[in-house]
């Protein structure tokens, strides 16, 4: 019995020792912390043979050190967002937002970890579709000041990255013509083409506010922009508004859920 405690026990030494090994040598559990150049490089190096790495809007499909700079190559899904629209302004702040905000947790500590090191950041972006290029650089002193968007200015990006790629075609009939943020909602704004459909039959489908409402709550599960969109709004106070207006006579629907009604969407959705 004393002999096969004490091989158990020698088993578990050689396994920890084997972890804090691994750990020790794994560059990645170094994420958040200043690094030297060659762990930078080794670092980078890890990532990029991680590749590629699908965020929302696109993908991350190159890691590379350039002296003091790391270099990123991302390739934007444009059946997403409409890259191509987009000027240097807004690319960054869908960059900030999406990479520095909305990313997770190994992201941040990767910026950060530039930042402590020197590091200076630049990232190609290139369009899935329409092979559209931008660059956009950012400097470690940039990297150092750079901080998280509070929540107002998260919702206010958001609305922003939104109108700078509208109008976005949603079906046949519909396009999605604007997007504006008032006091106490927001309010997403579609044209109807009544050239092929009838507008009476949204003012008088009995399920069409059920359907927006489902779909909604469908958001609040989803692990996306959207679904933190509608997160912050019920943080904010806000409600939110479809508007749906006729292409041809004006007429003109509003599909409101305030405040108190939203939340009650998003613990339908099970969100916190």
């Amino acid at each position: 019995m004393r002999n096969s405690k004490s091989i158990l026990f020698l088993v578990i030494v050689c396994s920890l020792i084997f972890l804090m090994s691994s750990c020790k040598n794994n560059p990645l559990a170094k994420l958040g912390q200043k690094l030297s150049d060659s762990e930078m490089s080794q670092l980078v190096e890890t990532l990029n043979e991680q590749c590629p790495v699908s965020y929302e809007i696109g993908t991350a499909t190159s890691f590379k050190c350039e002296g003091k700079k790391v270099v990123i190559d991302y390739t934007i899904d444009e059946d997403i967002l409409s890259f191509e629209k987009l000027d240097k302004k807004v690319i960054f702040d869908a960059w900030r937002l999406l990479y520095l905000d909305c990313c997770s947790s190994n992201d941040k500590a990767f910026m950060k970890s530039l930042a402590l090191s020197g590091y200076d950041l630049q990232c190609f972006f290139t369009g899935s579709r329409t092979s559209h290029k931008d660059t956009i650089d950012v400097s470690n002193q940039q990297l150092k000041s750079i901080k998280p968007l509070s929540q107002e200015e998260n919702i206010k990006t958001t609305v922003e990255i939104t109108r700078a790629v509208l109008p976005i075609p949603l079906d046949s009939v519909t396009d999605m013509v604007d997007v504006t943020l008032e006091k106490e909602s927001l309010i997403y704004i579609y044209k109807i083409n009544e050239e092929n459909f009838d507008f009476s039959l949204l003012e008088n489908e009995p399920t069409f506010r059920e359907n927006i409402a489902s779909g909604i709550t469908q958001q609040f599960t989803n692990n996306n922009s959207a679904g933190e969109l509608f997160k912050k709004l019920c943080l904010s106070g806000r409600g939110l508004c479809y508007r749906y207006q006729g292409s041809k006579t004006g007429r003109t629907i509003d599909i409101e859920f305030n405040n108190i009604q939203l939340r009650q969407l998003a613990n339908n959705g099970g969100a916190d």
